[in-house]
C-alpha cells in the first residue's frame, strides 16, 4: 500500500488517511483526478505525491516542495512544473542529473504519462489519476 504525502506540510501519512496526522489538512485520495508522482525505489518507496499547479522543486533540502533524502540527490535537484495541463521537469544544475526513461535531459522537458524519472538513486513514476466511476 502507498503512503499519502500531505500537500501542506509534506508529512507522510498512512494509506486510507483522510486528514494529515501532523497539520490536519484534508488529504487527496486516489479517487481524485490529477497527476501524481509515485516513488518506486528508495527510502520512501510507494509514497505518492500529488503534483500541484505551478512549480515544485525536488531535492534533499527541507525548503523543497518534495523532499527526498537520497545522498545522490542535490539540495535543489530538479523542478516539476504543472501548467496548461502539461507537466515538465528541469534539472537545477544537479550533480548527478535528471533521467527520463533512461535518457538524461539537458533542458526543460515535457513528461509523458507513465514515464520513469531517475533522480540520484531514486526512481519516480508519473501517473495521471482518472476519476473513479460513480457507483
Amino acid at each position: 500500500m502507498s503512503s499519502l504525502i500531505c500537500p501542506n506540510c509534506q508529512q507522510e501519512n498512512r494509506p486510507g488517511s483522510k486528514f494529515c496526522t501532523l497539520c490536519g489538512t484534508k488529504l487527496q485520495q486516489d479517487t481524485e483526478t490529477g497527476p501524481r508522482l509515485t516513488i518506486l525505489s528508495g527510502g520512501k518507496k510507494d509514497t505518492v505525491y500529488t503534483v500541484k499547479e505551478g512549480r515544485t522543486t525536488i531535492g534533499r533540502d527541507i525548503g523543497n516542495g518534495l523532499v527526498i533524502n537520497d545522498e545522490q540527490i542535490s539540495q535543489y535537484h530538479a523542478a516539476v512544473s504543472y501548467e496548461n495541463q502539461k507537466i515538465s521537469i528541469e534539472d537545477l544544475e544537479s550533480k548527478n542529473g535528471v533521467f527520463i526513461n533512461g535518457k538524461q535531459i539537458h533542458s526543460k522537458t515535457v513528461l509523458p504519462n507513465g514515464c520513469l524519472i531517475k533522480l540520484g538513486s531514486t526512481i519516480l513514476k508519473l501517473e495521471t489519476v482518472q476519476e473513479a466511476s460513480a457507483e
